[in-house]
């Protein structure tokens, strides 16, 4: 995987006498992930700050939009693979009256992000400080987090019924690795995590308490903590797990994507009155986008069994790899510490899968998907308690 930022556009010569209207489309792996509009004129810079996920080939292209005429190109950029991280500005003219440059930088994606997820964990190395969970060893919590960072399959819930947070915290550390430090770092030192404007905070009976299943530390201190937060009735505790405290609702879902993942649209897809192929589409659209998407399934989906349709009880991290081809439909999931390639029949499918919630505008990737913002609605999810019951 590769990532592209885009910094800025500037007009050193602009192609009409009163300035262009400039279109500037990205296209990432053959698919258009963002279109965005400006007038320029000689001087302007334009200020860009998007961020783009691509595997094999990612194109920039500018164009001036006329309104009696074809539109004109005034350039295009074409970029592969990212052997090293490189930032370079480029001078485009496709149309001899007309001149840009387009400064933008490089980076296969790997190395950027776990250096600076590095530098996050040199840091927390560098400064002792105290913790108010009681069977948190600092530097057991530092190791399991450097590890996660490297290999977020690590994060599990074991047997614990967690699936919702953990997958949430399973996207957090294979997308924005130093976000996942920061706030591993920021919850064990102070029992609380500032996530977006809301605060969670673990209770006292949560930080004394042993773990929970069979759980690493680290990841019952994040998912023990978030989950315990959204409960409106039971209270998570190590010795209860298998109980209403562990239940994770879809609106639980969408708020952990905008606190944790920092996504700016979140959006609940059900699929109770079908639906069941464009919801999916949907997922893969956004995952190759390079936001997020969390499944709403039955675990019969993974481990095999009845056909027949029942009630959902599991949340997995959609991992892409979509195909629909005669009466059969691929795709991956992340869940229980593996990602999984499911090939099942379509009637299978819409058997065991119940809806998803999409994340996009998230930090790492730019806001270049089409967005629909329902985070108002969350609280009401509440209402559904005894409807939602997840393992």
């Amino acid at each position: 995987m590769n990532e592209l930022t885009l910094h800025a556009v500037k007009c050193l010569d602009d192609e009409d006498r009163r300035g262009d209207e400039c279109r500037l489309e990205v296209r990432c792996d053959d698919r258009v992930v963002g279109v965005y509009r400006r007038n320029m004129d000689d001087g302007d810079t334009w200020p860009l700050g998007l961020r783009f996920l691509y595997e094999d080939t990612c194109s920039i292209t500018l164009h001036d939009e006329e309104t009696l005429k074809p539109d004109d190109s005034l350039g295009q950029i074409r970029l592969g693979p990212a052997g090293r991280e490189h930032s370079t500005t480029v001078r485009i003219q496709d149309d001899p009256d007309a001149l840009y440059e387009i400064s933008y930088t490089m980076a296969p994606v790997a190395a950027s992000r776990l250096a600076a997820a590095d530098r996050a964990i040199a840091d927390w190395k560098g400064h002792r400080q105290a913790s108010p969970w009681d069977n948190m060893p600092r530097n057991l919590i530092i190791r399991q987090v450097e590890a996660r960072i490297r290999d977020p399959k690590l994060i599990r819930q074991q047997g614990a019924s967690l699936c919702g947070p953990i997958a949430v915290l399973y996207e957090l550390a294979r997308a924005q690795p130093e976000r996942y430090v920061r706030m591993c770092r920021e919850m064990w030192q102070t029992g609380k995590l500032e996530m977006m404007g809301e605060t969670i905070d673990a209770p006292r009976g949560l930080l004394e308490d042993g773990i929970g299943r069979g759980m690493k530390e680290v990841d019952w201190m994040m998912a023990a903590t978030i989950r315990n937060e959204e409960n409106a009735i039971a209270r998570v505790r190590s010795d209860s797990f298998n109980g209403l405290s562990g239940f994770t609702l879809s609106g639980a879902m969408k708020t952990w994507s905008w606190g944790l993942l920092g996504a700016t649209a979140v959006q609940d897809i059900s699929t109770e009155r079908g639906g069941e192929l464009a919801a999916i589409r949907r997922a893969d659209e956004i995952v190759t986008a390079g936001g997020s998407a969390f499944l709403q399934i039955e675990a019969a989906m993974i481990e095999g069994g009845s056909d027949g349709r029942h009630m959902y009880n599991h949340w997995v991290a959609y991992d892409g790899g979509l195909v629909e081809e005669d009466g059969q439909i691929k795709f991956r999931v992340y869940s229980w510490g593996e990602v999984y390639d499911l090939e099942m029949s379509v009637q299978r499918f819409k058997n065991t899968f119940h809806g998803t919630v999409v994340a996009s505008g998230i930090p790492h990737v730019g806001s270049f998907i089409p967005m629909l913002d329902l985070s108002a609605s969350v609280i009401l999810d509440r209402s559904h308690l005894w409807r939602d019951v997840l393992r």
